[in-house]
């Protein structure tokens, strides 16, 4: 296979308008009395520009580079176009462009082209000064393809039942998309099509003893116009002996704050198709199911039972297509001594004032979270001079609280008790305070 040479055309043109001669600066004249004043150096810039065009040497990606140079960079703005001198249709533009260096991904093969720099003022869009090159790209090499190769194999085992098609594309001209599709050999049905873009297209779950006819199309990633194609056949035996339904089911409990709680591993061996496993957790001794759902990436984690418990772990695999029951697993755990829930108050701080004319009181809280989740804090408040309950609520492990308004009476005292309590609403940790409300003004 001869490799195509190196073709570099490159072309540079250096235009001078007439009569357009931006000046950067001017010294002004003197005259009168008989005498004159010199000028004092008149700065300008000749606007010209070198443009130039270089087509790849080797028969990779069609890429043109394109670069230009002009001395009047700080001021002005390039516009770059590509013209087909065949057709005369521009087929590449690049409007005020900043770089110097450009690439055009997609010229045509064995073509000539013009590239035309125009250099426009920056401020006013005057038109200062345009160049120009010529380049011709090379002529496709034979080796360019496009060539298309396709092979495929089926699995054996309940592991890698499926079929792998393996294609494996060359095009000098630029991407490709390859689409490839499975279809019955007895029945002429698609039963799965698949784009591939790293080379390998997976067909799960194949009827056994069945025949395949594999097609792989090749598809111009530009233009996305077919470019050629490859046929297989492959053939599938009969379903492995572990190709199922089975399912495995373990379950363990955390033993710590951090990680108190039951992982349920599910694992699924079934061929002909996608399974979805649910998971039920049931309380051994009161018979109430504490948690349900569908095991997602093989395990589902039950967060916060019950100490020195003992529950009943049931999955359920269903055919996800048909959502038919294909086979089920049990399994039982058993927690341990429900670890020490650690969370406490780490601040309680309490002030008054006045919001308005009314009395206020501000409580600020922050607790200590030790990883049970589901805590929270609990807040009573109480008319000391009535023993009534003027309010309650519960928030989170951070908070502000405004007690204020009409419904405080100047000069009373108030009992705040807050509590940190878990997720059955135990107390964990508790802080109580009585604090006088603000005098009538």
């Amino acid at each position: 296979m001869q490799r195509m040479k190196s073709l570099v055309a490159l072309v540079a043109i250096a235009l001078v308008p007439v009569g357009l001669q931006p000046a950067f600066g001017a010294g002004g004249g003197g005259s009168g009395g008989g005498g004159s004043g010199g000028g004092g150096g008149v700065k300008t810039c000749t606007p010209s520009v070198a443009v130039s065009a270089a087509v790849p040497g080797s028969p990779t990606y069609r890429t043109l580079t394109v670069t230009y140079a002009t001395n009047c960079a700080s001021r002005s703005k390039v516009g770059l176009t590509a013209t087909n001198l065949r057709t005369n249709v521009v087929e590449w533009a690049l409007a005020d462009n900043g770089l110097t260096t450009n690439s055009w991904a997609a010229p045509q093969w064995n073509t000539t082209y013009r590239i035309d720099a125009r250099v426009t003022d920056n401020t006013t869009g005057t038109l200062m000064t345009t160049g120009s090159a010529t380049v011709t790209t090379p002529k496709l090499p034979a080796d360019c393809g496009p060539t298309l190769s396709l092979s495929a194999a089926a699995g054996t085992t309940g592991a890698d039942w499926g079929i792998s098609a393996t294609t494996n594309t060359f095009w000098c001209q630029g991407p490709t998309n390859v689409y490839v599709t499975m279809q019955n050999a007895a029945t002429g049905a698609v039963e799965y099509s698949q784009y591939t873009a790293a080379g390998t297209a997976t067909f799960p779950h194949p009827r056994a003893n069945t025949t395949y006819n594999l097609t792989a199309t090749a598809y111009d990633g530009l233009t996305g116009s077919a470019l050629t194609s490859a046929v297989g056949t492959v053939a599938v035996g009969d379903y492995p002996a572990n190709c199922g339904p089975t399912m495995g089911l373990s379950s363990t409990a955390g033993t710590t704050s951090a990680d108190w709680g039951v992982t349920v591993a599910v694992n699924t061996v079934f061929c002909l198709g996608p399974t979805n496993a649910y998971v039920t957790f049931t309380n051994s001794s009161t018979g109430a199911v504490e948690f349900s759902g569908y095991a997602s990436a093989g395990s589902v984690f039950v967060p916060r039972p019950h100490g020195t418990t003992t529950y009943d772990v049931a999955a359920t695999l269903y055919d996800a297509a048909n959502g038919s029951v294909l086979t089920t697993a049990t399994d039982t755990v058993s927690t341990g001594t429900l670890p020490p829930n650690c969370a406490t108050l780490t601040n309680f701080n309490i002030t008054t004032g006045y919001w308005g004319i009314y009395p206020a009181i501000w409580i600020s809280t922050t607790a200590k979270d030790c990883g049970y989740g589901g805590q929270h804090v609990h807040v009573q408040v109480t008319d000391v001079s009535t023993g009534d309950i003027a309010t309650q609520y519960d928030t989170g492990m951070s908070s502000l609280i405004d007690f204020e308004g009409a419904v405080v009476k100047y000069g009373s005292d108030y009992r705040f008790d807050v509590d940190v309590r878990g997720a059955d609403n135990e107390v964990l940790d508790t802080r109580s305070a009585v604090v006088t409300s603000a005098p009538l003004r």
